[in-house]
């Protein structure tokens, strides 16, 4: 998806009409400041069904005060938003100040923040627990682009891996039709129902319909080479050891049904089990 973060500065904008997938918008900052803009940038986008994210940007103060005081202004919309710690103060290099921010909010929202750093940070965060709990918004501008950019994120997040790298903000430069001046453009590596299952804290399996009935309509075409040895979707799944999760849960996958008048049916069956263990 393509977006675009914004704050008071670009107070002017009507998000709903800009040719945006989604919006990040900054909510406060350290302790007592809350950006005027806000609120109207957040009911505009929830309104309109536009999936929308929420930043503090951090200071020096205790961070469980800015945590608490983070989630007190974005908490009405907790629910449907993504909250992120934009973390580039001069105090940035303090991982375990990012740990706390991170813990405290996480205690009275039930959702981890992302974590917004530029590229040359995230080697800071190695023997932290951050990359494999907090989702990474990276900002790197490899150019001065003002459209949007086809590619990958060319950066290395290490330690954080390609799954946990939810986002890369490419530039500052970006030029949109229904704004006068430079915008922040991102491309986020999720879609709108991760999004929206994110902002709810289900982030631990992140399978939405989409990808249950993929799945299911793969296995339902799969095929095999009769060798003697793997007739069936079941028998190979079998072979696989438990510690890759799978189970003898998978038998209604037997291939059986795929040529029989019952196929479609099956196929339904599949897409069943699937929501199930999504769940």
């Amino acid at each position: 998806m393509r977006g675009i973060d914004v704050s008071n500065w670009q107070q002017s904008i009507y998000l709903p009409a800009m040719p945006i997938d989604f919006a990040i918008a900054k909510a406060s900052e350290g302790l007592g400041y809350r950006d005027p803009a806000y609120t109207r940038f957040a009911s505009d986008c929830l309104e309109h069904s536009i999936p929308f994210g929420a930043y503090h940007f951090a200071r020096e103060n205790p961070p469980e005060q800015e945590a608490r005081y983070f989630y007190s202004q974005i908490m009405d919309e907790i629910e449907y938003i993504i909250p992120v710690l934009d973390y580039e103060t001069s105090n940035r290099d303090n991982v375990d100040w990012c740990e706390r921010f991170m813990m405290e909010f996480h205690d009275y929202a039930d959702v981890w923040p992302w974590l917004y750093i530029s590229a040359s940070r995230c080697g800071e965060y190695a023997d932290s627990w951050i990359p494999d709990t907090c989702k990474l918004w990276l900002a790197g501008y490899p150019y001065p682009a003002t459209e949007w950019t086809h590619t990958g994120c060319p950066y290395n997040c290490w330690p954080w891996n390609f799954d946990n790298m939810v986002m890369w903000q490419f530039t500052s430069s970006l030029i949109l039709p229904g704004y006068n001046g430079r915008l922040d453009g991102n491309i986020a590596y999720i879609n709108k129902e991760q999004w929206n299952a994110y902002a709810k804290g289900d982030d631990l399996e992140m399978v939405t319909d989409s990808d249950i009935e993929r799945i299911a309509q793969r296995v339902w075409e799969y095929t095999y080479q009769h060798d003697g040895m793997h007739d069936t979707v079941i028998q190979d799944m079998q072979e696989i050891p438990d510690s890759e999760c799978y189970s003898n849960r998978y038998n209604v996958l037997n291939l059986d049904y795929v040529n029989t008048v019952n196929a479609n049916k099956k196929l339904d069956e599949i897409i069943e089990l699937l929501r199930k263990i999504a769940e």
